[in-house]
């Protein structure tokens, strides 16, 4: 494997979604097509974010990082504990309905502005021109910031 020498790498054989649970997993030969899926072939482990966090003995999180391919919304919901000592959190998140191997950015920002998340960048567009495709955004990297890293807005501020 590409990262299996490197002492400063842990590799581990888990996927993480909201429940602890053996799930149904889709490999595919285009490694973003990969993902769980109830039509998956390959029967795999899953854990909540939070319990490998306390198995490792994990307390905070200054960066995570989740694209799952459509799962994010599930890893968020298993790692509540986490993810509110977590300072920045990035997505793979949908931009329009027609998309469904990503979750909607609605349903990510909304879960995260209720933990007290904003909205810090959104990188990585992903436009379908390809192949004669349209000119709209499919997927972007939205980055969500904690409030305690910066502090709090008060209500109705403009901000100069």
């Amino acid at each position: 494997m590409k990262y299996s020498k490197r002492k400063d790498i842990i590799l581990n054989n888990v996927a993480l979604s909201n429940q602890a649970a053996r799930l149904l997993f889709n490999e595919d030969d285009i490694s973003t097509m990969n993902r769980l899926s109830s039509s998956g072939t390959i029967e795999v482990e899953c854990t909540t974010l939070d319990s490998y966090c306390d198995k490792h003995k994990i307390k905070k999180l200054s960066y995570l990082k989740v694209d799952t391919e459509g799962n994010e919304l599930k890893v968020l919901e298993g790692g509540c504990r986490i993810i509110a000592s977590t300072d920045f959190i990035e997505l793979e998140a949908s931009m329009n309905p027609y998309n469904n191997y990503h979750q909607s950015y609605s349903a990510l920002s909304s879960f995260l502005f209720d933990r007290d998340f904003f909205l810090f960048g959104i990188f990585g567009q992903t436009h379908e021109w390809g192949g004669g495709g349209s000119p709209i955004i499919r997927r972007v990297n939205p980055v969500f910031v904690h409030q305690r890293v910066f502090g709090r807005i008060p209500t109705g501020a403009i901000i100069k």
